[in-house]
């Protein structure tokens, strides 16, 4: 069982790094959405304390209209395949809902091999075409009502 609390991203940057772009300079892992008022940063505790996932819900806007974007879910690769990022998503998604319909869909950038995961919770493709997403590699983008 892991304790999910909201942080800042500067909480949950080096897991960011560690996990997403283990190669890559820590700025890769750095978005200017982060320090948006509206912006929602969760990260997910064992236990003993330790920090074992994280992600961030970002303002942003799909077909014109106000939206929430995941981005760096992030879970400790000990941990993956452990719920972890199913209660993080819940948690996100409680918490977008509870800004009382003012984002109408969350969305994300999913790499092709965790394109299940979000299905599993209800996203669904979108009409734009797999593509190239930096370091991330073939990635997809999926969509879910948030309502």
């Amino acid at each position: 069982m892991v304790q999910i609390e909201r942080v800042d991203a500067k909480d949950i940057v080096p897991l960011r790094a560690r996990i997403l772009r283990p190669e890559g300079p820590v700025h890769e892992v750095l978005f200017v959405e982060d320090l948006m008022p509206e912006s929602i940063h969760l990260a997910a505790y064992c236990p003993e304390g330790n920090l074992v996932g994280c992600v961030s819900a970002l303002p942003s806007e799909h077909d014109g209209k106000p939206a929430m974007w995941l981005r760096a879910m992030a879970i400790d690769t000990v941990h993956q395949g452990t719920g972890i990022g199913h209660s993080l998503l819940l948690e996100v998604e409680k918490r977008i809902k509870a800004c009382k319909g003012k984002f109408l869909h969350i969305w994300c950038n999913a790499r092709l091999n965790r394109k299940e995961f979000y299905t599993r919770h209800g996203f669904i493709e979108t009409q734009d075409p797999t593509f190239k997403n930096g370091k991330a590699g073939e990635s997809i983008k999926l969509i879910r009502r948030c309502l």
